[in-house]
């Protein structure tokens, strides 16, 4: 299925909306650059982060009209495992492709953020790619407290883009479709404000004394208008400087890095945590209640399994890292 789109309509195909930075020529679809794929990739790279479930893959769904793609099978499981990056067919802007790039959920605690960043590293060295042009941060709005996982996650955010970076990255607020009460609307109301002067303050700037854009912080609706529309605005702002993880990517390892140093503590925390877990399934084995019902103990023998499973790929990052020998 196919987004059925006027090649001479400057809307998009959504009704009321005036497109001017991109242009599509037909039928909008998501083709999947596959892993293997060996040729070139020549466009705006929109690059699309946020804690695990927050919307990513929705938003590429709602770009080209199309809820049966697989692509946010689940979002509150953040079905996202694996960079995955796909080109928006007829859609351009000033003669350009765009490319939406799909990552894990950051705070996802079967994925460490340092896995993440290496993928986006190794996948933008083999394509040549200098630049990510722009990086969309997602956001649920129905989310009125920020958890100790998602202000984890918005801190290695901010360590891994830098503030000089800041007129390249939009905040892409989400499931504004989901609120029903006027009760819900006003909490939500309330948290885009809190966004803009208490969590992303440090990212935002004084445009009447700078003269220059602040943070973008948008409202996505779920719609392929409101998808079409934060495309096109985003693609028209100042470009900025690097992203810290775009700098001497060739040269340079991780570890070696100012935001290195807050993944490799990142991911101790994790390796503390896991252990910790997996002490308390052995209590728990060990309970009363475990030797009496099979079904229990089998439980927390598949509990184990996944926990040692996480275990074994944060080790693997910190080895990676230089930071982990195992005695």
């Amino acid at each position: 299925m196919t987004s059925m789109l006027n090649p001479s309509d400057s809307s998009g195909g959504a009704p009321g909306l005036e497109l001017h930075l991109i242009r599509p020529s037909g039928p909008l679809s998501a083709k999947r650059i596959p892993e293997d794929y060996n040729g070139y990739i020549d466009g705006w790279v929109i690059l699309l982060m946020g804690p695990t479930g927050s919307g990513k893959s929705t938003f590429i769904e709602a770009v080209v009209n199309n809820r049966h793609l697989g692509i946010a099978k689940d979002q509150l499981e953040g079905f996202t495992q694996r960079l995955t990056a796909y080109r928006v067919s007829n859609l351009m802007s000033f003669g350009r492709n765009i490319y939406l790039v799909d990552t894990p959920g950051l705070s996802d605690p079967k994925i460490p953020e340092s896995r993440t960043i290496r993928e986006i590293q190794q996948w933008m060295v083999k394509y040549n790619i200098r630049v990510i042009e722009r990086l969309f941060y997602f956001d649920r709005i129905m989310d009125t407290r920020m958890s100790g996982s998602k202000t984890k996650a918005l801190n290695i955010f901010k360590a891994i883009t830098g503030q000089d970076s800041r007129f390249r990255v939009h905040v892409i607020t989400t499931m504004w479709d989901q609120i029903w009460t006027s009760g819900q609307e006003a909490r939500a109301n309330e948290r885009y404000e809190q966004l803009q002067k208490e969590h992303w303050k440090d990212f935002a700037t004084d445009s009447r004394k700078f003269k220059l854009r602040m943070l973008a912080i948008v409202k996505f609706t779920n719609t392929q208008e409101s998808a079409l529309g934060i495309l096109d605005s985003c693609l028209g702002t100042s470009s900025g400087k690097f992203f810290r993880f775009e700098e001497h990517l060739s040269t340079s390892k991780i570890e070696h890095t100012t935001y290195g140093k807050i993944l490799q503590a990142n991911l101790f925390e994790r390796h503390l945590a896991l252990q910790q877990r997996l002490q308390v399934i052995q209590e728990d084995l060990n309970s009363a209640e475990a030797q009496e019902s099979n079904e229990l103990r089998s439980i927390l023998y598949q509990h184990r399994i996944e926990v040692e499973r996480c275990v074994r790929v944060v080790e693997k990052e910190l080895k990676a890292m230089g930071a982990f020998s195992k005695s």
